[in-house]
């Protein structure tokens, strides 16, 4: 955020106009600490802070009161697990696994449909917010093509390592097979074709920079240790409301011990990582 203070601030004083005050809303759910929040901005900050709790799957703040609004790597969790992969009855009930890997059509349309109508709420409830001509930056992860499978991708291939080491935990009867069938993560790693198709079916922004980004962690070795403390981190309290904490240092021992088994599976050359940067301007209606 202070970068962005900082641009904006740059560009005033390259026109020879006085700098502007900056308020910065921050938002997360209802159960982030904000405090902790807090404590890591500077005391002599060029920016007010706020929170702002809410999902940002509706709207957080009144109309037209944004002039630039910033999302990042969020934007491929979705608001819940599509219903019809939980449906035993449906064709995209997802036995087994606990997410999708690209090859089972139904499954993949139910994660796609949720994740269409999640997009349009998101752009919707942002131009509302934003004023017109107001911009939208969004960082997300998403696929480099269409034609990638998901189990390609990083996030892909650190997913399915998890759903396998569930199931290693259901066949020592540590948990139900049926509590992993019923456990399901809400994202979906869009192509940029479809993030494109959703942006122009909203009608609300014209797309004003597209990029790939050079993300810094792909230029790091992989470490066993550090992805496992980073995947845990990440996932601990979706795992600890559907499974309960006591199952996570046992499942996180199976999952470093998979990790390492599977070490050259994240060799570069397999894993197709894109992280998406768009920049998108609020139309004036």
């Amino acid at each position: 955020m202070q970068n962005i203070v900082e641009v904006v601030a740059e560009k005033y004083k390259s026109i020879k106009q006085p700098k502007p005050e900056f308020h910065v809303f921050f938002n997360d759910h209802v159960n982030n600490d904000f405090n902790i929040l807090f404590r890591g901005i500077p005391p002599n900050s060029d920016y007010f802070a706020a929170g702002v709790p809410g999902s940002f799957y509706s709207r957080v703040l009144p109309k037209g009161s944004l002039h630039l609004a910033h999302c990042s790597y969020a934007l491929h969790w979705l608001s819940q697990v599509p219903k019809e992969i939980q449906d035993k009855n449906s064709p995209a009930y997802n036995k087994g696994k606990i997410h999708y890997t690209g090859t089972e059509k139904y499954v993949v349309k139910a994660y796609f449909d949720q994740f269409q109508r999640d997009m349009d709420v998101f752009l919707t409830s942002r131009a509302l917010e934003l004023v017109g001509g107001g911009l939208l930056i969004i960082q997300m992860p998403g696929l480099p093509s269409g034609e990638t499978m998901f189990t390609m991708t990083g996030a892909g291939l650190l997913h399915a390592i998890l759903g396998s080491s569930l199931m290693e935990l259901a066949k020592s009867g540590i948990i139900s097979e049926e509590s992993v069938d019923s456990f399901n993560l809400p994202q979906y790693h869009p192509s940029m074709e479809e993030l494109g198709k959703v942006i122009e079916r909203n009608n609300n922004f014209t797309v004003e920079k597209v990029g790939i980004l050079n993300h810094p962690m792909k230029d790091l070795p992989f470490d066993v240790q550090r992805t496992s403390l980073q995947v845990r981190a990440v996932m601990d309290m979706i795992l600890t409301e559907h499974f309960g904490e006591h199952i996570l240092d046992q499942l996180f021992v199976i999952y470093t011990r998979k990790l390492q088994e599977n070490y050259d599976v994240f060799d570069k050359q397999i894993r197709k990582d894109a992280d998406f940067f768009l920049v998108l301007k609020r139309k004036f209606h």
